[in-house]
Parts: structure tokens; C-alpha cells; sequence
């Protein structure tokens, strides 16, 4: 079902999330079928959001990976980079 853009007026219409949206201007002639999220995808609600321990390649410490640095297939705690951008003087 496309149509063409009552803006544009050459670009026909895409079908987008229900709604009919042109991809010159950015405008949907129809609009979108809007679900709240929850209702997408019922068996997440179920699934617990499960911690991520990672072992630190320099400290061989296990921590989350939230505070850390992942790279070239290592992961870098926090800490360890901490110490390596202030290191310790003594």
C-alpha cells in the first residue's frame, strides 16, 4: 500500500512500524502503530537481568564489566587502570 507524500509529492510512501513514512521528507502520511514495549516481547519480563563477572587480565581479579576497559579480546578492570593513569609513587 504506498502512496505517494502529500509533501513531497513524488516520493512514494515506505511501510515503517505500521504507518506509511517518506524517506524524502521524514513525514508519515499514515501514522504508526505504536505498542508499549512490554507488550513486544513477553518472555523478557521472565529472563533476571544476570550480573556479568569478568576476570581482569592485569589483576586476575573478577569484577563487572561496567567500570572496565574490553579490548583486543582483554578485559581491564577499573583499578588496574586507574593505577595506570595515576600510578603509585614511592
Amino acid at each position: 500500500m504506498s502512496k505517494l507524500c502529500p509533501k513531497c509529492q513524488t516520493t512514494q510512501t515506505l511501510e515503517h512500524n505500521g504507518g506509511q513514512w517518506c524517506p524524502n521528507c521524514g513525514k508519515f502520511t499514515v501514522p504508526p502503530t505504536l505498542r508499549h514495549p512490554s507488550n513486544l516481547y513477553p518472555e523478557q519480563k521472565q529472563k533476571s537481568a544476570a550480573r556479568i563477572l569478568l576476570t581482569c587480565s592485569s589483576c586476575r581479579r573478577k569484577d563487572s564489566m561496567g567500570d572496565g576497559l574490553y579490548d583486543d579480546g582483554e578485559w581491564i578492570c577499573g583499578a588496574c587502570i586507574a593505577g595506570m593513569a595515576y600510578p603509585l609513587e614511592g
